[in-house]
This record gives C-alpha cells, structure tokens and sequence, in this order.
C-alpha cells in the first residue's frame, strides 16, 4: 500500500465537546495546549520537573481512529469531529505519537536520558535551575543527543493512553504558559489568546475534509460554524459504538429497540415457512435484481441453538412493492441496523444503506416472500 492510498484510508480528527468549539476552532484555530506526559519523572526523577515538563509549549491532538471505532475516544474527548487534510497536517509536522510502557524500550530510553543528562551537566551545573533540561534549543548548545531526546519526548506518551492512536502537533515556538492549578483558567486565557492568533494553528475551508457530529446535530453544528466553512460537508454518524460492543450489549438490546420514522414492527418468531431462500452462491445478478429498499418492516435477531451463532431477519418493502426477508449473521444485521439508524437522522443515507444490502446479501442469505 503506497502513501496516497494509506491516506485515503485514514483520517485525521480532533474531537471535541460542542459546536460552539468547533466554531471557535474554525474562526480561531486549534489552541495549542500545554500537556504533561507524565514520563520525564521516571526516566529522570521528579526533582529537576516539578514546575514544568521538557518542551511543555503546547500541543494540538488528532486521533486516527475510524469514526466507528472511536466510542471510547469521544467519551473522553467529545463528540463533535473536525478532520484536517493530511497536507495540511504533514506541513505543520504531525507526527504519531510513541507510547512507551514497561519493558525494553522503556529501560533505553531511561538509559539514554540519563546520560544525556549526565553530559549537560557536565557542561552546565546549573541545568536544574535554568532551561538546559526542559528546552531543546538551549541543551543542544550544550549536548545534542539530549537535545534529540527532548525532540522525541514531545511526541510520547504513556502506554495506557495507546488506545487513543494519537497524532500530534507541538508548538515549534518555546512559549512559557503561565501556570495555572486550575485546567478550566488555562483553558479561558488560552482562548483569550486564541483571539489573537497566539498559540494557535489557523485553518482554512481548504485545511478541513469534513466535520463530524452524531446523528440529529447537523442542523445545530451547521449553524454555529464560521459562514467561511459552510461548504464543508458535515457528516452524522452513529453512536452505536463498534459491531464488538454491540454484541456485547446484548442481542435484546439489538431487538428492542425502534427506528424513528419506519414504523418498525418487531416478529418474535422465525420467518415464515414460505420464503424462498436464495443462498450465498446464488448469483450476483439475482441479488442485484433487489429492489431498492422503500421501508423496513422490521427486526428479529435470534440464536442458533446448534451452531451457537446469532442470527437477524431483516424484513423490507422494496420500491416495487414485494416483500423480503434477509437473513444474515448478527454482526452484519447490526451493521445494517446502524446504517438505519443513520437513514432516520439524514433520509440522503439511503443510498449507502442500499449499497451496504447489497453486498452483504452475496454473504447470506435472501428470503424473497410469494406474496
């Protein structure tokens, strides 16, 4: 896979809490906030940074979590997505972030800050109370390989937050922040300073490929944005979270619950006996031949008790007005049920829903009722 296609495959985007922020962000640009990473003390002790990190200037961070996969991030973060081009991102030096926990790397990190240290202070004795230690420019005047380091150390963080697959942004401008003990007072002078185009990364339409919001907030995101960056495509998703996580919540969960707008009527038994059921190998032709989905009827899902596998029965009026049941494997049903979902908040999703039916109806199995 070259770099190009790598790229179409993946995205960068910084989630956050409202449409307001991401207003701010467009017309401001992405605060660069100072973050600790919580490394230093145990590559170096704690003596040397108890007010400030190494490069601790502030940073801008972006996952590259698919949308569907990013539950767990927007829990944290929040649920309104701003996604960047990669040439713009590649021209402010994105890099992905290093996580490093127990183990062998971490013990050579340890041994190459502790000598690098050992080296400035050898040059410097009093490293500890000026910037030799915490600023890169000024320790490459006395040992470049630690200056290297603290160039590697603005881009780690701890393995318990790998989750988040993280790229970042660090300020390139050695900016002391004033320190606050309270995050909510950092954040509002930072904002103040947003204003003023200081520690920010600016953005323009062109900078953005897309917003993201859930389902339902288009209207509201699409209000509060700059009127610059209206013709940014805004696009909903579901919070269903991954198909992992929904099989976890439970099959009744999957069953029980209603699509606005389609008037879902839930069976609590197996398909009738009258199906003709046209199986994986039929052809494609056949299966292409499926009309167009007008509205769904409904939702089963059910065990196997054999094979001890879920199963779901999909039950659709097509434009035509016959009748059809599918019959797929639980994760795929569940895939289809979030595309429904999708479908009720903006009726132009239909069309993936379509789509995604298709494909996976060459996988299972098509129940066309004689009616």
């Amino acid at each position: 896979m070259d770099l190009t296609e790598w790229h179409e495959r993946h995205q960068l985007v910084h989630y956050t809490k409202s449409p307001e922020v991401v207003a701010s962000i467009l017309e401001n640009g992405f605060l660069l906030v100072p973050n600790r990473r919580e490394l230093i003390e145990r590559f170096l002790g704690s003596e040397d940074f108890k007010g400030r990190e190494p490069q601790e200037f502030g940073m801008v961070s972006f996952t590259e979590l698919q949308k569907e996969r990013a539950r767990h991030h927007r829990e944290i973060f929040g649920d309104f997505g701003v996604v960047v081009t990669w040439e713009w991102a590649v021209h402010h030096r994105a890099q992905r972030v290093l996580y490093v926990g127990d183990g062998p790397v971490f013990r050579a990190f340890k041994w190459l800050f502790e000598f690098g240290k050992q080296e400035i202070l050898r040059h410097d004795p009093e490293a500890s109370k000026g910037m030799s230690l915490t600023n890169r420019a000024v320790a490459m005047m006395y040992n470049q390989m630690y200056g290297h380091l603290l160039t590697i150390y603005e881009y780690m963080q701890p393995e318990r937050d790998s989750s988040q697959v993280e790229w970042r942004i660090a300020n390139p401008i050695p900016h002391y922040h004033n320190r606050y003990s309270d995050r909510d007072l950092m954040m509002r002078e930072l904002v103040r300073l947003a204003k003023s185009k200081m520690c920010t990364l600016q953005v323009e339409p062109g900078h953005v490929e897309m917003l993201l919001c859930p389902a339902g907030d288009a209207r509201r995101l699409k209000a509060a944005i700059p009127a610059a960056f209206r013709g940014v495509p805004i696009i909903p998703y579901s919070k269903l979270g991954t198909l992992r996580e929904r099989v976890r919540a439970g099959l009744g969960a999957i069953s029980s619950r209603a699509f606005p707008r389609w008037r879902t009527v839930y069976r609590e038994a197996p398909p009738p006996a009258d199906c003709v059921v046209l199986r994986k190998n039929a052809s494609v032709a056949g299966i292409y031949a499926l009309p167009q989905v007008e509205r769904v009827n409904g939702l089963v899902v059910y065990g196997d008790d054999v094979l001890g596998r879920a199963y779901g029965n999909l039950q659709y009026r097509g434009v035509d007005g016959s009748e059809f049941e599918v019959r797929l494997p639980f994760i795929d049903i569940a895939r289809l049920w979030a595309y429904l979902a999708d479908m009720a908040a903006e009726p132009r999703f239909k069309g993936l829903f379509d789509l995604a039916f298709r494909r996976l109806c060459e996988l299972g199995e098509v129940r066309a009722r004689t009616e």
